[in-house]
């Protein structure tokens, strides 16, 4: 017996802690990494100056450069909205390019031509020309639109006039300017007026077809060839260098003087200046400061008035300007990493080579887009980035801008700089246990690679309950957090905290932490069940097994149906069972065997056979609702069997004699009904 009690205490006891399952925090947070999307990197001030650069190709004529620079597109990270605008920007700049290098090249020709009294075919070039500069400047004007719409999108005409974008905007204008300069030198005409002036002589009687097929020579005995000259010093020069030109202009070795000289500085009329009495002119010009390898001078000679149908017009040989001026390298890096809100220190450290070093000078400060400060650096400087504390985690660009000082370009240096937040990092003690009910007493600290998060807010969470606490100074923390009483028994618990620091450049925090919990009120109660149920359950168990052992009576295989009356009299039934061959049957169990008899009965009347999990009464529910009126025997002939099985008072004669009579009046209603 005793084996048997701890057998099921044993049992049951893990059952109920085997089906147990872990308590867990409802919702709890998930880690997710929150992915960089890709960020645009992208700098106004150093598109200003691509276009810049790109407008110095086309002016030098340097066509191989230009495509070369304007092919490069560096505008992948360009905002959407900027996307037609440099697309536009380095196509017409191509395709300009080529443009102004054919007709540059047919205007050359058009002057060796008219040395050479090809005026014909020199009339044809310069109809070549006239034809193809409205296409010229119809992509000139695309140009200039695509850095129109960038400037509006940039906000310029907003932007202050000293420093900022609005300098290196009006420089790429000017430029702009400078390329529409040019296209006026080739619209110049230099062969209609030399025709047109033969035709207006009056000792020529020629016709225009007449004249139109005169040869070289012919024109030559017509015309007079001019000699012009031109000198320069120095032809090395550095920006801002001044530079003296001189030169002659003749015609057949004779001085034509009080004429007028256009000076083309870059393909540009840059001055006019008159012959004196000798047919010399000189004067001087200052190198301008563009900050390009070489700047190309020549002088020109337009026939006006009475020249005009006696002489030719004129240019004198190409002379070039050797351009120096000093450049710099600006080296930038950062001393420590880049938080939102937090001050960064940029260190820059400029190399000069040879040149005179200079000991300050103007810089601008750009993040993004946006002009931060303007500072003076040193050959070495320092120089702090205070970062917005909205600022998104990510790839940013910084830029330094130093604006051309006499001699010395212009530099402009980017640098990417990764901007993070710094990673929380909490070291939480706590117990391995705990009780419910009871209280899980905490202390940690919460830090950064940046330092002890102070102030930061914590909440702890267990369950539906939840604490709020503040770090002290050192980033150290207590917390107590309270477990009420549930109807969990045992299991691991996930706590729950969720770390705001008060610094924007401290990454907030999530993090669980598993405790196992052990409510012993509840599990004492079902130990204290267990116990009762140790010693009532034998007993019950024993008496199940004692009712099994006994033989069981079996039911007749037949029933007849019964009509005559019920024996009432107790003589009448000892009668009726003599006749039967189940005496020893009905001695030994009187209810037990009349149930039989009830139950084969109802059996072959309602075709349901008793299940094995089914109780009596549920039997007695199932058949007794197709008995009908007859049900009601079968309902009261079970209760009877039911207190002899289960109850404590032994039946007697009153309950044999009733378990008969219903067993009759069952078959008598039922059969009666069949």
């Amino acid at each position: 017996m005793l084996k048997l009690r701890w057998l099921i205490i044993i049992t049951l006891l893990s059952v109920i802690l085997g089906t147990a399952t872990p308590v867990v925090a409802a919702n709890p947070p998930i880690a997710k990494e929150n992915p960089q999307s890709a960020q645009q990197i992208f700098s106004s001030i150093a598109l200003l100056n691509y276009y810049a650069s790109s407008l110095d190709y086309i002016i030098q004529l340097d066509q191989t450069g230009s495509i070369t620079n304007l092919d490069k597109v560096p505008f992948a990270n360009v905002p959407q909205e900027l996307d037609a605008a440099t697309s536009n920007f380095a196509n017409n700049s191509i395709d300009f390019t080529t443009s102004l290098v054919d007709l540059f090249r047919a205007w050359n020709q058009q002057n060796i031509y008219i040395r050479q009294y090809r005026l014909n075919d020199a009339a044809a070039l310069y109809n070549q020309i006239s034809d193809q500069l409205p296409t010229a400047r119809q992509k000139l004007s695309q140009i200039e639109l695509s850095v129109t719409d960038t400037g509006a999108y940039l906000n310029i005409g907003s932007a202050p006039s000293v420093g900022g974008l609005k300098p290196i905007f009006d420089e790429v204008r000017a430029k702009i300017q400078q390329l529409s300069g040019m296209l006026d030198l080739l619209s110049h005409p230099l062969v209609t007026q030399q025709l047109a002036g033969v035709l207006q002589t009056s000792n020529i009687g020629l016709t225009p077809e007449q004249l139109a097929n005169l040869t070289p020579a012919q024109l030559a005995a017509l015309l007079k060839s001019i000699n012009l000259t031109l000198a320069i010093d120095p032809v090395t020069a550095y920006v801002g260098d001044e530079v003296t030109f001189k030169g002659t202009l003749s015609a057949q070795g004779q001085p034509l003087p009080a004429r007028a000289i256009t000076i083309l500085l870059n393909n540009a009329d840059l001055l006019t200046v008159q012959t004196d009495t000798q047919g010399q002119f000189q004067g001087t010009f200052k190198v301008p400061y563009r900050y390009v390898p070489e700047i190309p001078v020549q002088a020109i000679y337009y026939p006006q008035g009475n020249d005009a149908g006696t002489y030719l017009a004129a240019t004198s040989p190409l002379m070039k300007i050797t351009v120096l001026f000093y450049t710099a390298q600006l080296t930038l890096k950062l001393n420590n990493p880049v938080y939102p809100g937090k001050e960064s220190m940029l260190i820059g450290t400029f190399d000069y080579g040879n040149a005179p070093v200079l000991q300050q000078r103007t810089a601008e400060l750009y993040l993004d887009n946006n002009l931060q400060e303007q500072f003076n650096a040193t050959p070495v400087f320092n120089q702090g980035i205070m970062l917005d504390a909205q600022t998104a985690p990510g790839k940013h660009i910084v830029t330094i801008s130093l604006p051309a000082v006499a001699r010395y370009a212009p530099v402009l240096t980017t640098y990417v700089i990764n901007v993070i937040m710094a990673t929380t990092i909490l070291d939480l003690n706590m117990p391995v246990i705990g009780f419910i009910p009871g209280n899980i007493h905490l202390n940690g600290k919460l830090y950064s690679s940046a330092g002890p998060l102070e102030n930061a807010t914590a909440v702890i969470t267990e369950g539906k309950t939840s604490t709020k606490i503040t770090t002290r100074a050192d980033g150290t923390f207590n917390a107590k957090i309270g477990i009420g009483m549930g109807l969990n028994l045992l299991g691991t618990q996930m706590l729950t905290v969720q770390v705001q620091p008060r610094e924007p450049w401290n990454a907030p925090l999530t993090s669980t932490k598993s405790i196992f919990l052990f409510n012993f009120i509840n599990i004492g109660l079902i130990l204290i069940v267990l116990v009762l149920l140790a010693f009532y359950l034998p007993r019950r168990f024993k008496k199940w097994f004692s009712l099994q052992l006994r033989q069981t009576p079996r039911p007749p295989s037949l029933i007849p149906p019964v009509t005559t009356p019920v024996y009432l009299k107790k003589a009448d039934v000892s009668l009726k069972v003599k006749d039967s061959h189940k005496k020893e049957d009905e001695a030994d169990n009187t209810i037990l065997y009349w149930y039989h008899v009830a139950l084969k009965f109802v059996q072959n009347i309602t075709k349901v056979m008793m299940k094995p999990q089914q109780t009596l009464r549920e039997y007695e529910r199932e058949t007794s609702k197709v008995l009908g009126p007859a049900g009601k025997y079968f309902i009261e002939l079970t209760h009877l069997l039911e207190k002899r099985l289960y109850g404590k008072r032994q039946p007697d004669a009153s309950d044999i004699q009733k378990s008969q009579e219903l067993a009759f009046e069952l078959q008598k209603e039922a059969g009666s009904k069949k």
